[in-house]
């Protein structure tokens, strides 16, 4: 994938977290940036709300041609795999 796709929420203490999810070959990487962190946070697992976010986005770019059926393939078998685990919602 060219390029990660990326989306801004707000924790219960109004905290901001900016959320990265990139696609390389046939493996996914998430990554999370609480602000006032000095780097991205690569070990913590995405919540079922980050996984929905993700769902819904990568359904919206595929629509407008930024995401390849590849990539939106690989994103809802490793969604599935993960509910499977218990790991989403």
């Amino acid at each position: 994938m060219r390029r990660p796709i990326c989306w801004t929420t707000r924790l219960e203490d109004r905290t901001k977290r900016e959320v990265r999810v990139s696609i390389t070959g046939r493996a996914m990487a998430w990554q999370f940036k609480c602000a006032g962190d000095e780097g991205w946070d690569r070990t913590s697992r995405p919540t079922a709300g980050d996984w929905q976010t993700l769902m819904d986005t990568a359904e919206r770019w595929y629509t407008r041609r930024a995401l390849t059926h590849e990539n939106l393939v690989l994103i809802r078998r490793l969604h599935q795999e993960a509910q499977g685990r218990g790991e989403a919602g």
